[in-house]
């Protein structure tokens, strides 16, 4: 006869996880949404995290669940793409006064 108490180690190490709670669309929404408005502007994930109204780590995760990437990486494709919309095939002479505006990321 099986033994109760083993069953539940051995699902958990089987790949059964249990479910976790329902992400916040309407706050990582809020985040994005802030995102697209301020990217130029030095912004840190506690600025995310007063704006979408979630703490930080809860930001976080439900944005990558979301939008598949984290809020950091998120405004560096923003910002990179706003450079990428202007330039022009042999005029460069523009992105560097660019890239010395952009905040760098705090550690």
């Amino acid at each position: 006869m099986l033994c109760t108490t083993w069953r539940r180690p051995w699902a958990v190490v089987g790949g059964q996880r249990s479910r976790r709670q329902a992400f916040d669309y309407q706050a990582a929404e809020r985040a994005r949404e802030y995102i697209h408005a301020c990217f130029m502007q030095d912004m840190t994930l506690d600025t995310l995290s007063q704006v979408s109204g979630r703490d930080r780590w809860s930001l976080s995760r439900d944005f990558r669940t979301l939008y598949g990437t984290s809020p950091w990486r998120y405004v560096m494709m923003r910002r990179l793409d706003f450079v990428a919309s202007g330039c022009a095939p042999g005029s460069v002479w523009w992105i560097l006064p660019l890239t010395r505006a952009l905040p760098t990321r705090a550690t």
